[in-house]
């Protein structure tokens, strides 16, 4: 990809969820604004391979949005930030919000709360793209957790992804691309879904889904050796501690 398609490419980050399971220290801040080291919090390292390579980026926030909010027009004031219009327990609301923000350019989404090392940059600037490409990583390249989302893959093309899969062969790291020439029939499905309604217990892989059942697979690209650390827990937040004082992220 030159340098002029990925200037005029966008970024997403999904960054409205409560963060839960990492009470109590999201009782009074959203995940992204958990401390790290020093004065970086978590959406510091989300944003900066993302920063060396998009001009256009947009974060959505939902929950505590306010602090997101000021850290950004602190921080990043070339970042743009949106609140979802209310929280849900799926993130397709978040994607839903950037709509009008993404239009018909290229675009990447990833979530707020997973954090890659520098590496992540060649999935962003790599070969043309059209349909909607989804980073994997390999079950052979390290263990597969529980509950992250597996997915079955046959000729670069996904097949299945779902977290409660048996049989995998590896994980979606949660960051896909979609190219402009696909941008129009990718938001075909996702207002497809929308217009079924639930929209508060959907999230952006039941897009994949309806397009696997309508045989018009996304690609896979697998990303094996691009370091990923994704925070759910106290645990996950620790890791991503130890891994930014060793020099990891």
């Amino acid at each position: 990809m030159s340098l002029k398609r990925v200037a005029v490419m966008k970024a997403v980050v999904l960054a409205a969820g409560r963060g839960s399971r990492l009470k109590p220290y999201t009782d009074h801040l959203p995940k992204v604004m958990l401390p790290v080291q020093g004065q970086q919090r978590i959406i510091d390292y989300v944003l900066a391979p993302i920063l060396d390579v998009f001009r256009d980026v947009l974060v959505v926030g939902g929950y505590r949005a306010e602090a997101i909010k000021d850290y950004l027009e602190l921080r990043y004031p070339q970042v743009r930030f949106v609140r979802v219009s209310h929280l849900t327990k799926g993130n397709l609301l978040s994607l839903i919000t950037a709509y009008e923000f993404v239009g018909g350019d290229d675009f990447i989404v990833t979530n707020g709360d997973h954090v890659f090392g520098k590496e992540i940059k060649e999935f962003f600037t790599e070969n043309e793209i059209s349909k909607p490409t989804l980073a994997c990583h390999r079950a052979s390249c390290r263990q597969i957790k529980a509950d992250e989302m597996k997915v079955r893959v046959q000729d670069g093309r996904l097949m299945e992804i779902s977290k409660s899969l048996s049989v995998y062969d590896g994980a979606y790291v949660g960051i896909f691309k979609v190219g402009r020439d696909f941008s129009e029939e990718f938001w075909g499905y996702v207002k497809r879904l929308q217009r079924k309604g639930q929209i508060e217990d959907m999230v952006v892989e039941d897009v994949f889904k309806q397009m696997i059942k309508d045989k018009n697979s996304p690609y896979v690209r697998w990303l094996d050796n691009v370091r990923f650390y994704e925070v759910d827990t106290k645990e996950d937040l620790e890791v991503l501690c130890s891994a930014v004082q060793s020099g990891g992220v």
